[in-house]
């Protein structure tokens, strides 16, 4: 499964990959030093980084929408994957991308497949070793909540999001408080799956791997209550 899932991606990529001019391609190898400033520029890394999967992020005028991804980055997957083998580094560069290089020094992934919860997905099938959560569609959850009642369901929103509109027999923890993790320890039993969502996914991402750390089983709800709520709507 691990090899289809990887050639279906690797062939995903090269036909999305086909014809693009003047920028890195997947299956291109990178050189020994790093020094991107501007498009069309080749994409190097420093030999220290060789061995390791690498996400070099280009950062371009406009960076600000991807906050969450950074917060995600640096408190989740991030400080997770790199124990294993992973190093996120970023060049300046006259429009934001993100390029995967792999431990030869190949592109391996870029751009869209690497926003949201795309990048902890594809590292988590080439590294199966470190502990992560597990991304559920709006039917998907709703097909776990109806089969197995042992699911602790959680809203990591605010108080004020959470009575404006929630998913039923969710219970409120809200990830913005210091003592979030102590909370739901004391809240949540261990032995039982947790399942948590947020908003828009973002919060509700590294509330997963929070608890993941504590040792909790977690599925996490992509895009959060926006994308339950226009499934209901359906």
């Amino acid at each position: 499964m691990r090899n289809l899932l990887i050639f279906g991606m690797a062939a995903l990529l090269a036909a999305w990959d086909a014809g693009a001019t003047g920028r890195l391609k997947v299956g291109e190898p990178v050189g020994p030093l790093l020094g991107l400033t501007r498009q069309g520029d080749t994409l190097r890394l420093p030999n220290d980084l060789r061995g390791k999967y690498v996400l070099v992020e280009i950062l371009g005028q406009d960076t600000a929408r991807y906050r969450m991804d950074h917060q995600f980055y640096f408190e989740g997957a991030y400080a997770r994957f790199r124990s294993s083998g992973f190093e996120w580094v970023f060049a300046e560069g006259e429009e934001t991308t993100l390029y995967l290089v792999n431990p030869d020094g190949v592109v391996c992934a870029k751009e869209f497949l690497l926003r949201g919860s795309g990048l902890e997905n594809l590292l988590h099938t080439l590294m199966p070793s470190v502990p992560m959560y597990e991304t559920l569609s709006p039917e998907e959850l709703d097909r776990l909540l109806a089969t197995d009642p042992t699911v602790q369901l959680v809203d990591v929103r605010t108080p004020e999001e959470h009575e404006a509109g929630a998913i039923p027999n969710a219970r409120l923890l809200n990830m913005r408080e210091p003592d979030f993790v102590e909370q739901a320890e004391r809240a949540l039993d261990k032995s039982r799956p947790v399942a948590v969502y947020c908003k828009g996914g973002g919060r509700s991402r590294v509330a997963a791997w929070k608890l993941v750390d504590k040792g909790f089983m977690v599925y996490n709800l992509d895009k959060g209550y926006d994308s339950w709520a226009a499934w209901k709507k359906r």
